[in-house]
C-alpha cells in the first residue's frame, strides 16, 4: 500500500515516512511536552513522487556521481550543491502530487503564518543529527509559497554542508529521501537552545538564548546570552553576556534584522527563572529520548515556553571540511571584512611590495642580504596566512549571491548569475595594473554588455523596496568578491615576487656561510605559483578513456590542440586554436588562457581562476578532471564540452 503523502503530525511514528525530526516531536508531545499546536508532515512517499518525475532523479544522481564525493574540494561540493538545487527548483511539479498536496494542506494554509521544516528519515539519529544542514522556511503565508518551501526544503537535502556530512559518514545522497514538518508559526519574542550537557563536563548544561527568532542564533548572526547550569538541579553558575545589537525579526514575512532598543539590549532575553523552566524542559525532552540532546525553545507574545525541536547532541567532524563550513561567513560578516581588506589588507600588502622592490639587492654586502632574505621570508610568510585568514573566506560572497540568484530567478543555468560579475573596464583596471606590475601581457578585457540585462531582471524579483535594497548590496559584495578571488592573488604575486628576486641574487653570489643560511630559509617557502603546479609526468597506459568527465565551469564547446602546462612559458606560446590543459591555473598565468580555444583543469570549482577567466571571455572551460595533465598529452586533439562537463580525446 502506497503511503500518504500528508500526515497528521501526532500519527509521526516511523522515521521512514516522517522523518527523525518528526518522530521526535510526536513523541514529545504525547509524553506531554509544549511543542506547537496542530501540524501536519508531508511525508517521504510525497518526495520519492516528485524526484521520480521526469527522470529528475536520474539528472542528480549524475551530478553526485561525477566523482566520488570524498574525492572533491570543498569548493567543488558546493557547486555540485547549487546545479542540484537549481535542478529542483526548475522541476515541474508532477500535476498529480500538486493536487493531492493542495488538497491537503490547504485547511492548515488558511491558519495564518507557518513554519516549514525539514525531516530527512536520518536525521535527528543518535550520531548523525545533521543539525544545521537542512533548510527552514519561517513566515510561510499560503499555499503557493508552501508548496515553494517544501520544494526548497527537499533540495536543501544536497546542500554542500549535507554532502560535505554525507561524505563524513559514508552516506549515499541520491539514495536518500526527505519528509517535511509544517506548524503553525510561533512569533518568537525570544528564543534559543538547551544542551543537556556540556562539551568536556558531564556535570553542567547550557542554555543560549536570544531575543526575536531563533534563526538569529543558529545562523550566527546575533551572538547569544549564555548561562552554564548544574545538571542536577538547574541552578545557574555562570552567565556570559554578549554586546547585544540586534535581533531577528518578522516583516512582510521574510526574516529581516532589526536594531535592539535600549531597553532591549540592557538586559539578557531570559530571567533566572525563566532559565530554570527551559532546562527543565530540556531535561525532560532527555528522559524522553534517551540521551543528551539539544532543544530548540521560543517563547511567543503570551510568555509560554515552546519546543521547536529536540535532537540527540553529535559530535561534527573535525576535518578540513568542517572548517570550510565555518568559514561560509554571512553577507554582514563578509561585508566587514570587504571594508577591511580594501581599507587595510591590500594598500598595506601592495605598500610592503613596492618597498621590498625599491631596494638595489646587488649594492647589500652578504649581511645585508641575508637581512632582506629574512625580511622577505617574514613577508611571505605574514602575507600568505593573512591571504588564508582574511582573502580566502571573501570568496564566499559570490556563492552567496549564486544561491539567492538561483532561488529568486530558478534559471536552468545555475551558474548564469556570473554573468552579473563580469567586469567592466573601470572595474577591470586595477587587475590590469596588476598584471602589467608583474610584467605579465594583458588580456582582452571581458565583455560586460549582458552584465545591466541580468542585474535588471534580478532585481525586479524582488516584491519590496528593502528586499531590492538588500539584493542590490548583496550584488556588490558579490562583485567585490569576485574581483578579489583574482586581484588578491596578484597582489600577494607582488610580493612573492620580492623572494624570488633575492633568491635569484643569492644564487648568483654562491653559497657563502652566511647566504647558505639564508637560502635555507628561502627554501621553506613553496615557489606557490606555477612552479607548484607542474603535472608530475605523462601516464603511459596502453588503454586511455577517450572521454574524461569533469564539471562544466564555461558554456560552449571548444575544439583545438591540446597544451599541456608545464612553465610559464607554455602558456605565452598559447595560440587561439589551442586548449590549456593545466593542473591549476594561478591569475598572473590565468590570463593567458583567456586566448586558448579551451581550458581543461585538474582542480575544480566555479571560483577557480581558470574557471573565471572562461566566464568573463567565453572560453569554454570543464574543471575537476582527474589527472588532467597525466592522461592528456601534448599535441593530441581535445574537444572541450563546457555545457556538459566533457573533455573528448580524438586521438584515442
Amino acid at each position: 500500500m502506497t503511503a500518504p503523502v500528508v500526515i497528521d503530525l501526532s500519527d509521526a511514528d516511523d522515521a521512514a515516512v516522517a522523518g527523525g525530526k518528526a518522530v521526535t516531536l510526536a513523541r514529545l508531545r504525547r509524553s506531554g511536552l509544549p511543542i506547537p499546536p496542530g501540524g501536519v508532515v508531508v511525508t517521504t512517499s510525497a518526495y520519492r513522487t516528485f524526484v521520480v518525475h521526469k527522470g529528475l532523479g536520474e539528472r542528480i544522481a549524475l551530478e553526485l556521481t561525477r566523482r566520488p564525493l570524498s574525492d572533491l574540494r570543498a569548493e567543488e561540493t558546493w557547486d555540485v550543491a547549487l546545479r542540484v538545487r537549481a535542478m529542483m527548483l526548475a522541476a515541474e511539479w508532477p500535476e498529480a502530487l500538486r493536487r493531492e498536496l493542495a488538497d491537503a494542506l490547504e485547511p492548515i494554509t488558511e491558519t495564518g503564518l507557518l513554519a516549514v521544516r525539514s525531516s530527512a528519515p536520518h536525521e535527528d539519529a543518535t550520531g548523525a543529527s545533521f543539525a544545521g544542514l537542512h533548510e527552514s522556511a519561517t513566515g510561510v503565508d499560503g499555499l503557493k509559497p508552501t508548496l515553494e518551501a517544501i520544494r526548497s526544503v527537499w533540495a536543501s537535502l544536497f546542500s554542500n554542508r549535507a554532502l560535505l556530512y554525507h561524505a563524513e559518514l559514508g552516506l549515499d545522497p541520491a539514495g536518500s529521501s526527505m519528509a517535511v514538518i509544517i506548524q503553525p508559526l510561533i512569533e518568537a519574542q525570544r528564543a534559543g537552545v538547551a544542551f543537556t550537557t556540556t562539551p568536556g563536563d558531564d556535570d553542567t548544561g547550557l542554555v543560549e538564548g536570544v531575543w526575536g527568532l531563533g534563526e538569529g542564533l543558529v545562523s550566527g548572526r546575533v551572538e547569544p546570552d549564555t548561562w552554564t547550569v548544574r545538571r542536577a538541579d538547574g541552578r545557574v553558575i555562570a552567565h556570559r553576556a554578549p554586546q547585544r545589537a540586534a535581533l531577528l525579526t518578522l516583516a512582510d514575512g521574510h526574516v529581516v534584522e532589526r536594531a535592539l532598543t535600549p531597553r532591549h539590549a540592557s538586559r539578557p532575553p531570559l530571567r533566572e527563572d525563566e532559565v530554570r523552566r527551559v532546562w527543565r524542559i530540556a531535561r525532560d525532552a532527555e528522559g524522553i529520548t534517551g540521551g543528551p540532546v539539544d532543544v530548540e525553545w521560543a517563547i511567543g507574545p503570551d510568555g509560554d515556553i515552546i519546543v521547536t525541536q529536540a535532537r540527540p547532541i553529535t559530535t561534527p567532524p573535525a576535518d578540513a571540511r568542517a572548517a570550510y563550513i565555518a568559514s561560509q561567513a554571512s553577507a554582514d560578516t563578509l561585508e566587514r571584512l570587504r571594508r577591511d581588506i580594501e581599507s587595510r589588507v591590500l594598500p598595506k600588502m601592495h605598500e610592503e611590495a613596492v618597498a621590498l622592490a625599491s631596494i638595489d639587492l646587488h649594492e647589500l654586502d652578504d649581511t645585508g642580504l641575508a637581512r632582506e632574505v629574512r625580511r622577505r621570508v617574514d613577508a611571505v610568510r605574514r602575507w600568505r596566512t593573512e591571504y588564508r585568514s582574511t582573502l580566502i573566506p571573501m570568496a564566499h560572497g559570490a556563492r552567496i549571491l549564486g544561491r539567492v540568484y538561483v532561488d529568486t530567478m530558478r534559471p536552468t543555468d545555475p551558474f548564469e548569475y556570473l554573468g552579473l560579475l563580469v567586469r567592466t573596464p573601470v572595474e577591470y583596471a586595477t587587475h590590469r595594473q596588476l598584471l602589467a606590475e608583474l610584467g605579465i601581457d594583458v588580456p582582452p578585457e571581458p565583455d560586460a554588455a549582458n552584465r545591466a540585462e541580468l542585474e535588471t531582471r534580478f532585481l525586479s524579483g524582488f516584491t519590496t523596496g528593502e528586499q531590492r535594497d538588500g539584493a542590490a548590496a548583496l550584488l556588490e559584495l558579490a562583485r567585490a568578491s569576485w574581483r578579489l578571488r583574482d586581484d588578491d592573488n596578484l597582489y600577494l604575486s607582488l610580493i612573492e615576487r620580492e623572494a624570488d628576486r633575492a633568491r635569484t641574487e643569492v644564487e648568483r653570489r654562491g653559497r657563502t656561510p652566511e647566504l647558505a643560511e639564508a637560502l635555507a630559509e628561502l627554501a621553506t617557502l613553496d615557489a606557490g605559483n606555477l612552479s607548484s603546479n607542474r603535472p608530475q609526468g605523462q601516464r603511459e597506459d596502453s588503454v586511455r578513456p577517450r572521454q574524461l568527465l569533469g564539471q562544466p565551469a564555461g558554456p560552449g564547446v571548444g575544439r583545438g590542440t591540446a597544451r599541456v602546462i608545464r612553465d610559464a612559458s607554455d602558456l605565452r606560446r598559447l595560440t587561439k586554436d589551442d586548449v590549456v590543459v593545466a593542473d591549476a591555473l594561478e591569475p598572473e598565468t590565468a590570463a593567458y588562457a583567456a586566448r586558448a580555444a579551451g581550458i581543461v583543469e585538474r582542480r575544480g570549482g566555479m571560483l577557480v581562476h581558470g574557471a573565471i577567466v572562461a566566464r568573463e571571455h567565453g572560453v569554454p572551460c570543464v574543471t575537476g578532471v582527474p589527472d588532467a595533465t597525466a592522461v592528456i598529452r601534448d599535441g593530441e586533439r581535445l574537444t572541450v564540452d563546457g555545457h556538459l562537463g566533457i573533455v573528448v580525446l580524438e586521438d584515442v
